[in-house]
């Protein structure tokens, strides 16, 4: 009749391992540093930006030649696009990663000391 409505296990596993992979793509690259861009950040930026400007170039080469004449040019409106997301993934990747150092000293907690109780004021 048809074809089953499972799947198998290796069909599931691929599934699993490509979708891992675009997952890995868009996670921070490794080594990242909170506010800073290594190449591999900036290669992944180009990368997306140049694929975001190509679908919507050929998006709207396809309006075109169905329809005719419209407003935006596609080259236009695809540098718009790559403009446009490497400036919005640069500020995302620049959120990914670790930070440098702590931004809370580590020791003193309080003013009563190192959370003895004590008063602020030791020598009074």
């Amino acid at each position: 009749m048809g074809q089953p409505l499972k799947q198998t296990y290796t069909k599931k596993t691929m599934q699993a391992k490509r979708f891992s992979s675009i997952r890995g793509f868009f996670a921070p690259a490794p080594g990242t540093i909170k506010k800073h861009l290594n190449t591999d950040e900036l290669a992944r930026i180009t990368l997306t930006a140049l694929t975001a400007g190509a679908g919507t170039a050929a998006l709207l080469q396809a309006i075109l030649v169905n329809i005719g004449n419209i407003f935006p040019a596609p080259t236009d409106a695809a540098l718009a696009a790559v403009v446009l997301t490497f400036a919005l993934e640069t500020l995302r990747r620049l959120n990914h990663g670790q930070k440098i150092a702590p931004t809370v000293a580590v020791g003193v907690r309080h003013l009563g000391g190192n959370g003895d109780g004590g008063s602020p004021y030791r020598d009074r």
